[in-house]
């Protein structure tokens, strides 16, 4: 349906944007969403207290830390 406040701001801000300046603000919001992806799993898989939600947390982790590796590398960042 509809994006939340923050999103749609993020979403505005991209459609005005083209070229390097559409590829650097992409890469940057990527960066910074997969960084919280992977922090928030890291913190649920040591700190949940359900062991399925654990699990899944834990069983997901890798993924999320390759695509942030990815995105990493794609935007030339250690």
């Amino acid at each position: 349906a509809n994006l939340d406040d923050k999103s749609q701001k993020k979403l505005d801000d991209l459609n005005k944007k083209s070229g390097k300046d559409f590829d650097k603000a992409y890469t940057n919001d990527m960066l910074g969403d997969h960084k919280d992806a992977v922090d928030l799993f890291q913190k649920g898989s040591n700190d949940l207290k359900d062991a399925d939600l654990k699990n899944f947390a834990s069983t997901t982790l890798p993924t999320l830390q390759m695509h942030l590796d990815s995105i990493k590398a794609i935007a030339g960042k250690k």
